[in-house]
């Protein structure tokens, strides 16, 4: 299983990957957690 991939959380442990960001030819995996967290910071 993937773990998340998070650039601004290199520590992020998870496993639970709901989506993925393609940059160039590069594909992140982020979990759950951290699109939620993602998501509010854009908010603001």
């Amino acid at each position: 299983m993937e773990q998340c991939k998070n650039p601004l959380k290199p520590e992020c442990p998870s496993k639970d990957i709901v989506l993925y960001l393609q940059i160039n030819q590069e594909k992140i995996a982020i979990c759950q957690q951290c699109w939620i967290a993602l998501s509010e910071t854009a908010e603001n």
